[in-house]
C-alpha cells in the first residue's frame, strides 16, 4: 500500500494493535480487515447484494457489533430494514457465510433538541464462543478505558486517517453457476484510506460533529465522497511516555466535495455502545 510522502517520517513507527506491534503501513492494512462495506440482501436473482457506504466491525466486552450511520438505510420507499443487512464472515474452516444481524439498535434520544445525534445504528451478531475465527473479524475496543479524542493534545497527534468504501470504487462482477454460466452479478467494493487533519468549526457544519478535512499534502483526490458515511476514523498520537498509540476518533456521517468531513466523536459513540449493553437508554427495533 502506498503511503503519502508527508507520512514517511512515521513509516517505521510501531503501533500497538490487539496485543501486537505493527509498522504504520501495516497498521492501516490490518485495520482495513475490520472496516467493511454495508451490504444488503436483495430479493433479486440477478442483483442479490447491494452496498451502501462503510462500517466498522467492533467488539466490546465479548459482544460483536457493526456500527454505521442510520441514514445509510435510505429514506422513503428505498429504506432498507436493519434485518436485511448482510455480513460475510469466514469461520475456522475457511468457509464464507453471509448472515444477518441477531438484533438492531437504532438510537432514540429523549431530548428532542439533540435529534441530530440519532444518526447511528448498531447491529449485533451473536457469535458462537467456540469459534474464535469469527470473533477475530471484529476490532476490540474497550470503551470504558480507551482514550477519547478530546483528551489528546493536537501537538501530540502524528496522523489522522479513515478507512472507507467509496461508491465510485464499487462495481458488479458476474457470478457463475456450476455449468460456468453467468447466473448473477456480485457487488465488489474497493476501499481506500483518507488522510485527514483537524480544522475549525464552521456555521455550515452539520451540528454535533467533529469537523475534519483532507490533509493539504494528500494529493490523492477522492472525487465524489459518496460511500464514506459510516467510515471509522483513527489517529496516531504520542502519549506522555512518548510511545505511539492508536486511538478511535469516531465515524464519518457526512462529507462534501471540497474535502470536509463531519464525524461523530468517539465520546458520543461510547455512550451509544455502553447504552446498548444494558438496553436502557436506547430503543431496539
Amino acid at each position: 500500500m502506498t503511503i503519502p510522502s508527508f507520512l514517511t517520517a512515521i513509516l517505521k513507527t510501531s503501533v500497538p494493535m490487539n496485543g501486537l506491534y505493527l509498522p504504520f503501513d501495516r497498521c492501516i492494512a490490518n485495520l482495513q480487515r475490520f472496516c467493511r462495506p454495508v451490504l444488503f440482501h436483495n430479493d433479486d436473482p440477478t442483483y442479490e447484494v447491494s452496498a451502501r457506504g462503510s462500517s466498522l466491525l467492533l467488539r466490546h466486552q465479548g459482544r460483536a457489533f457493526v456500527l454505521f450511520s442510520a441514514h445509510q438505510l435510505g429514506i422513503g420507499a428505498q429504506r432498507r430494514r436493519p434485518d436485511e443487512a448482510m455480513l460475510i464472515l469466514t469461520d475456522g474452516t475457511s468457509a464464507r457465510t453471509g448472515r444477518g444481524p441477531d438484533s438492531a439498535i437504532l438510537v432514540r434520544h429523549h431530548d428532542a433538541n439533540v435529534g441530530n445525534l440519532d444518526d447511528v445504528i448498531l447491529l449485533e451478531y451473536m457469535l458462537p464462543p467456540d469459534d474464535p475465527a469469527l470473533m477475530a473479524h471484529f476490532y476490540q475496543i474497550d470503551f470504558a478505558a480507551c482514550v477519547m479524542p478530546s483528551q489528546i493534545n493536537r501537538e501530540a497527534i502524528l496522523a489522522i486517517f479513515a478507512i472507507g468504501y467509496p461508491t465510485q470504487f464499487s462495481r458488479f462482477e458476474p457470478g457463475y453457476d456450476e455449468a460456468r454460466e453467468e447466473s448473477s452479478l456480485e457487488v465488489a467494493s474497493g476501499w481506500c484510506p483518507l488522510y485527514l487533519e483537524r480544522t475549525e468549526p464552521s456555521v455550515w457544519d452539520t451540528p454535533h460533529r467533529l469537523p475534519l478535512q483532507l490533509h493539504p499534502s494528500y494529493r490523492n483526490a477522492i472525487g465524489d465522497p459518496d460511500g464514506f458515511s459510516g467510515a471509522p476514523v483513527f489517529l496516531l498520537h504520542q502519549d506522555v511516555a512518548h510511545q505511539v498509540q492508536l486511538a478511535f476518533v469516531g465515524m464519518i456521517t457526512h462529507a462534501s466535495h471540497d474535502g470536509r468531513f463531519m464525524v461523530y466523536d468517539a465520546t458520543h459513540l461510547r455512550e451509544i455502545v455502553l447504552g446498548a449493553l444494558d438496553r436502557q437508554q436506547y430503543s431496539a427495533t
